[in-house]
């Protein structure tokens, strides 16, 4: 069966169940139904989204709390920078500032 004759045929379905529904040959449950399934369909739709915002507040309350431990610890990084360069200036100006050549490593 081709393309052209399963849309002829679906043409027709859809014309005789039309016909059904305006006669008032069809029961009030069977039209129900497509109504309560896309109901069901919504609430699941509707679940998902108070689910989502629920995860979307915990995930950024966790980052916020990961940011602001990283910014406490950078603040004590550059304090610790700024201290070291106070205490290391005299040092640093007394030598001739000659490149510290790293230590061989000693063989065993």
């Amino acid at each position: 069966m081709d393309i052209a004759k399963l849309i002829e045929r679906q043409q027709a379905m859809l014309a005789e169940a039309g016909e059904l529904v305006r006669k008032g040959g069809t029961p009030a449950a069977l039209l129900a139904r497509p109504l309560a399934l896309h109901a069901v369909h919504a609430d699941r739709i509707a679940a998902r989204i108070a689910a989502l915002e629920v995860e979307k507040k915990d995930v950024t309350a966790r980052i916020d709390d990961e940011i602001m431990a990283l910014k406490g610890e950078l603040k004590g990084v550059e304090e610790r920078i700024v201290l070291n360069r106070r205490n290391f200036a005299p040092a640093m100006k007394a030598s001739d500032a000659a490149p510290v050549k790293p230590r061989a490593k000693k063989v065993k």
